[in-house]
């Protein structure tokens, strides 16, 4: 392991230089880049092989490449199973929301190009999501690419929700909300949230409460 990986894990420090060697074998059995998960998410190295065989099997039955998931973002191997079924839920349903063809594939792929997605709070991706199915212009889902989701995810939730309310003439694509979002930056979250209830009825405000 780096110094990198010790600094975002110091309690590797307490394992023995065998146990720690065992757990890298035991991922690298697996088939996943265990150097490198280690380095970057050294809690890994606390979870039985087993754990890790089950989580993988289970991703896979879900229609992902789960080593290349694991990869790019070994935080997932911490979510339960229940967690990740229900935000692939809600993926296939904005998918067929935006009437997109083969919404499930095309959902899974958007996921396997920005598998952090899956760490986002159920909350702010059921609130997207119905704001996708809302404002946005219809489109062929194998157009969209997993950077716009990033860039529309990494938004702050209540920004792009006073952005929708603000400007939902001008919001027919990700991009839009976006760009609009950054003109409410300034603005508190109190302030913000207090705007998005006196729109209570909006349907999009409906998600966000109830979520």
């Amino acid at each position: 392991m780096t110094t990198t990986g010790i600094e975002r894990g110091p309690q590797v420090l307490n394992f023995t230089p065998d146990y720690v060697a065992e757990k890298l074998r035991a991922l690298n059995g697996l088939g996943l880049p265990a150097v490198k998960i280690a380095n970057t998410h050294p809690a890994t190295l606390n979870l039985r092989s087993e754990y890790v065989s089950e989580k993988l099997a289970f991703l896979t039955g879900l229609g992902f490449n789960a080593v290349h998931l694991i990869e790019k973002k070994p935080g997932i191997l911490a979510l339960t199973a229940e967690t990740v079924k229900a935000k692939v839920r809600i993926f296939n349903a904005a998918a067929r929301a935006w009437g997109w063809e083969e919404p499930e594939q095309q959902a899974i792929r958007l996921v396997q190009e920005w598998p952090v997605i899956l760490t986002y709070s159920p909350t702010k991706l059921r609130t997207l999501a119905r704001m996708a199915s809302s404002a946005f212009e219809a489109r062929d889902g194998a157009t969209v690419r997993g950077t716009e989701v990033s860039a529309l995810v990494s938004t702050n939730l209540e920004q792009a929700v006073v952005a929708y309310l603000e400007n939902e003439g001008e919001i027919i694509r990700p991009k839009d909300v976006v760009r609009l979002a950054k003109r409410y930056k300034a603005i508190g979250k109190q302030a913000l949230r207090e705007r998005i209830i006196s729109e209570r009825r909006n349907p999009v405000v409906v998600t966000y409460l109830r979520s």
